[in-house]
């Protein structure tokens, strides 16, 4: 990507926060996500992003699942023992990666995304990278997104 190119992508991702953070106006978590659902079928790609959302949460769900799973027959399996904490530890890692952009629901033992991956995804979508500037957008927008967002995480 040229600079031009990567200055058009951080003001994209800084006015698509922007338009996010309207809907999302004195709400945090949960109900931040909630909000940026309605925001994300006011978009031009609405059905492209909640598909790429949707398949996105199963995948994490089912592999968040597996490692709980896991981590619970490990930990059943191995109470005492000194040898089993680096597993254990990888394990737990693994679960703290997907809970940095999903928030789990005990409840109903599900994710939900946080509103970073909804804005992201959006991004994505409206941005359109192709093969070779894909990676190099992803870089733009979580360098800028994070900052942007905080409040509402």
């Amino acid at each position: 990507m040229g600079f031009i190119t990567n200055a058009l992508v951080k003001l994209t991702v800084k006015n698509t926060v922007n338009s996010a953070k309207k809907w999302t106006k004195g709400k945090r978590g949960t109900d931040a996500s909630i909000a940026l659902y309605g925001w994300v079928n006011t978009r031009k790609r609405a059905n492209e992003i909640m598909m790429s959302l949707s398949s996105e949460q199963v995948s994490r769900e089912r592999e968040f699942l597996r490692l709980q799973i896991k981590l619970e027959e490990f930990r059943a399996n191995n109470i005492g023992a000194e040898s089993s904490t680096t597993d254990m530890m990888w394990l737990e890692a693994q679960l703290d990666l997907i809970e940095e952009d999903f928030y789990y629901d005990k409840a109903s033992k599900s994710l939900s995304p946080k509103p970073s991956i909804i804005i992201r995804y959006t991004l994505l979508k409206e941005i359109r990278p192709d093969e070779n500037t894909w990676s190099e957008a992803w870089s733009i927008i979580n360098s800028s997104i994070n900052s942007l967002v905080s409040d509402i995480e």
